[in-house]
């Protein structure tokens, strides 16, 4: 399970994301990204650990359990990499909150894929902003 200090949960934040429209696209998601220091709003938190999201839509998959399974799996994935791969949580310091807006069935692909998409984003994400 992500660590309370790594999820983002309050509506008006996924909002704030969405509106700064700083995207990068992959064949499984799309990384939304709102960078650290642009708000007062994020001043205020913990400067290391970005409030990281994660959505996926009723036409994608319809069935909620299988909605769910998506993002524990891809949830499971970042926690696991903020763990073991010192540069991925390096970089993720650098934005104040991050939303994976999953637009791909995760079923299909295998969780060392799944990680290898989520660092090569980030990274592309870094370079890009």
């Amino acid at each position: 399970m992500l660590p309370v200090q790594f999820r983002l949960k309050k509506r008006g934040l996924f909002q704030k994301v969405y509106s700064r429209r700083l995207i990068i696209r992959n064949d499984q998601f799309t990384l939304q990204v709102l960078p650290r220091f642009k708000d007062k709003l994020s001043l205020s938190q913990n400067p290391l650990n970005p409030l990281i999201g994660f959505v996926i839509s009723k036409k994608i998959v319809k069935k909620a359990c299988l909605r769910n399974k998506s993002k524990r799996k891809i949830r499971e994935a970042v926690r696991v990499l903020i763990q073991e791969n010192v540069e991925f949580s390096q970089s993720l310091s650098k934005w104040y909150a991050m939303v994976f807006i999953i637009i791909k069935d995760l079923k299909d692909i295998s969780f060392t894929e799944l990680k290898q998409a989520l660092i090569n984003t980030v990274k592309l994400a870094k370079e890009k902003y």
